[in-house]
Order: C-alpha cells, then structure tokens, then sequence
C-alpha cells in the first residue's frame, strides 16, 4: 500500500503543450488538459462507503493508540512527565468520554426508532449486544449517506493517494488487535488452565463457549502456538513490503477464529468478524496478482507498492513511529498478561483465598430446620468448589452448577456472596475452621439464615490436566 501507484492512475502535472507546424514555422499550440484517474462507479461509491464505514467502526484510533506510558515515563523528567499525563487526562476526558456518551445516546436513539428493539444493556463483556447491532447499524447508514454524497460532488474520481492511507489505518488497527490477542494466548491469560470450578463441572452441563474455553485453556502448548501466529500476522502487516504476506496470515488465523466463535457461541462474532474482513480488504488489491501465481500457475505481475509521501525519505519516520505504538502496547500488554499469569499459579491462588477447595456438605441448616441433600429445597446446599479468589461454585439442589461472585475477609472470617447472573441474589456469611479439614459457614444467604459444616476433599489429580503428552501410542487413550 505504499509504492508506486499505477501509471493509469498517474496525473499529468500540467497541461502539455502540442504544437503543429507547417515545414518549420509553428502554425497552432494546443493545451491538453492534465488526466484525472478514474474507478468505475461502483468500485469508487464502494471505497468511499468502506472508508467511511471502517474510519467510524476503528475511530478513535489512532488517538487511543499513543503509548502515553512511554512518552511520559518519570525518567524523562518529572515536567515533562506531568505535562504528559494532563495531555493524555485531558484526551480521555475531552476526546473519548465524550465520543463514547455521543455515540451511546446516538445508537439509544435510532434503537428506539426501530420496531421490536429494546437496548436494555450498553456495551459489556459481550461484543453481540443489541447495542452492538444497532451500533453497526447506524455507522452503516451514516457511511451510505456520506459516500452517497461524495459521489454526488467527485463523480468516478480516483482516489489513489486517499486508498493508500486508507489501507495503512487497516493495516495498524488490525496489526495492534492481533499483536494484543496474540500476547494474552502466548502468555495463556484469555483461555486459563482449567481451575477447581471448570473440572468439577458435569461436562455435558458446559455451555458451548465454556468448552471451547477449556479445551484450549487445558493444551497451554496449543494456545501458545495460536498467539504466536496471530503475532506473526501482526507483525507481517506493519512493513509495506510484507503486509499482503501479513494479511493473507490474518485472513487464515482470523478465520480460525471467527468459525470458533460462530460456532461456539463466542459473544466476539462481530469484532472478530470485522477484523477478517480488514484482513481480506487490505489483500483485495494483490489477490489478481497471487490468483496467476497460485491458480493459474502463471508469471505473476509485480506487486505494487502505493506511494504515501512525495518524499521517500518520510517513509523512515512515519514507519519508526507505527512501530514504536505497536511495540509499546505489544510490551504493555505482555507484562499485563505476565502479572496475570503469576497470580492464576495455584500457590498464589492457595494464599489468596483460604478457603480454597472442594468442600463436601455434610450437615445444612435452613431457618433453624435441618435439611438433607434429598429435602426438595433448592437453596440446600450439597458441595462448595473455591477456585479463584473472586469466585467459587455451588452445587445445590436447585443447579449444580451456580457461579457466585466471592469476598473474603481473613481478619473478619467473612464470606460475601453475589450471584454472578442477578445482583439480587446475595449472602454474607461467617466462618470458621473447625479442624484441618473442616469447615463451618453461618449467616444469611439468598433471603435465608443458614449454617453448614463441610469437609475438604483430599487433593486429587486431573486427567484432562495431567495426562502426558507422548509421541507413541500404541492403543488410542480416549475417556
């Protein structure tokens, strides 16, 4: 995207003269008009939508791109740093607080024009929300009028120079979005190791997203191997000289990743999908050329490189700049994912929550009445599973599986409770360790006074987790 355009697409610098003669006397000079490059209509109506549309869906970077960490690191000066940090304070504040309560009233406002729409929940973990719908929606329609208009004044002009730095903004949205994806799978912080809370999980009551989240989390060497590819795709894309090879990448690893989410029900359908279409979309110029190498095994034409600059020496900087961003969130995010990974270590898990475990009920009270496993009442409860510090699973006989959100107060031997799908549901409980592998909980939980006693299962080993990996297998070992 940043070599020489064309020579169809080349504008003469002025008109040229054409003079007739008769023998040697100049008789008249004509002036040609300089040649303006032209697309078909729908190739230029299509660019203009496109650049529109991805320039809203990507907005505001570069702006939330700058490694402002870098640039006022204390090192450099405590005035510089300061002034540093108000710039930034001030960008949040002033560029993107304010775009994202624009957008949010915008996108509220069309949803409540639309027949059978009802936003009940903003932008969340979930990148499918009706929100997001509408969102697109809307970004949709605004590209569509604004194209339709520029097309209305510039006709079938060409835009050479403009699609060059078009594709160079694809090219650095999608290479940080794979470099970042890519750090937080080589350094398995998206998809953990499975921990107490997933392994005791009746495997056929896993959500779909739940298993694709356990099957790569339990391989750390497989998701390892997917970050590094979605790395090498980002990196690929950042040099012009390597961005098709970089895209054609992108096009394979986000494909992988958009069926996964398809077809497990990954809430990052649209993100992921828009990602393999800039992927697809910073290729489409050289794929007639690849299409005669690969299909029809024919000499392929040349790449061609779109010139951004009159001046090849502002290649250097404005590439050293690219790839001081990229690697500053590449390295940002790395750490991030280090600090993550240490504190997922079973020891530090074993430190921060000392109830960590699987506890056994073996008596439960219920207002004063004691209720056994087989009672009918759905708030008895029959296993405790303390996993993570902030969360554990409670196997009662209403759900085998309910996810709480969890506090724990050493000094105060407290216990909160909240249900991770209703904020309503909720608990405060008191406990104490009645021996070395026991455990008593008192207090009320879900609109009820309750005390239990439960015992720890011994630890124990995991066969999805410890099962070794070995190139000779003599009888297939599938349980």
């Amino acid at each position: 995207m940043d070599a020489a355009e064309p020579s169809s697409a080349r504008v003469v610098p002025g008109p040229v003269p054409i003079t007739t003669t008769v023998g040697a006397t100049p008789l008249v000079e004509l002036p040609v008009p300089p040649v303006r490059p032209q697309w078909s209509w729908p190739k230029a109506f299509l660019f203009r939508f496109a650049a529109i549309y991805f320039l809203l869906y990507s907005f505001p970077f570069p702006l939330n791109a700058i490694p402002f960490e870098w640039i006022g690191h204390e090192k450099l000066g405590t005035a510089w740093s300061g002034q540093v940090g108000r710039f930034a304070a001030a960008l949040n504040v002033e560029v993107f607080q304010r775009w994202s309560r624009w957008e949010d009233r915008t996108v509220r406002w069309v949803g409540s024009k639309l027949p059978g729409v009802e936003i009940t929940v903003g932008p969340a973990g979930s990148g499918d929300t009706t929100w997001n719908y509408v969102q697109l929606l809307t970004m949709a329609t605004a590209a569509l009028l604004v194209a339709a208009l520029w097309s209305a004044l510039a006709g079938r002009r060409a835009h050479p120079r403009l699609f060059a730095w078009w594709r160079v903004h694809l090219r650095f949205v999608l290479s940080l979005a794979l470099v970042l994806y890519g750090a937080i799978k080589v350094i398995p912080t998206q998809m953990p190791q499975p921990d107490l809370e997933r392994l005791v999980q009746p495997f056929g009551e896993a959500s779909p997203m739940g298993l694709l989240w356990t099957f790569i989390g339990a391989s750390p060497g497989f998701e390892r191997m997917s970050g590094a590819a979605e790395i090498v795709a980002g990196l690929l894309l950042i040099p012009r000289r390597t961005a098709t090879l970089g895209a054609l990448v992108a096009m394979g690893v986000m494909g992988n990743v958009f069926a996964f989410n398809v077809f497990y029900d990954t809430p990052v359908k649209l993100y992921s999908g828009h990602l393999l279409l800039m992927a697809l979309m910073i290729a489409l110029p050289d794929l007639p050329t690849l299409g005669r190498l690969f299909v029809r095994w024919g000499p392929p034409a040349p790449l061609r490189f779109d010139r951004l600059f009159a001046s090849p020496w502002l290649h250097w900087p404005a590439t050293l700049f690219g790839v001081a961003i990229v690697a500053a969130r590449f390295h940002g995010t790395l750490m991030n994912a280090k600090r993550t990974y240490d504190g997922m270590q079973g020891a530090a898990l074993a430190q921060a929550s000392p109830l960590r475990g699987i506890w056994n009920v073996t008596y439960f009270e219920v207002d004063g009445e004691e209720c056994d496993p087989f009672s009918g009442n759905p708030i008895v409860w029959r296993r405790l599973v303390v996993g993570y510090p902030s969360r554990c699973v409670l196997d009662t006989v209403g759900d085998s599986f309910e996810r709480w959100g969890t506090q724990v107060d050493p000094a105060k031997r407290s216990l909160a409770l909240t249900h991770f799908e209703d904020a309503k549901r909720f608990g405060m409980l008191t406990w104490t360790r009645t021996g070395p592998d026991d455990l008593a909980l008192e207090g009320r939980f879900d609109g009820h006074e309750i005390r239990a006693e439960m015992k720890i299962e011994p630890p124990r080993t995991w066969l999805l987790l410890d099962r070794d990996f070995r190139w000779i297998n003599e009888f297939p070992y599938n349980r």
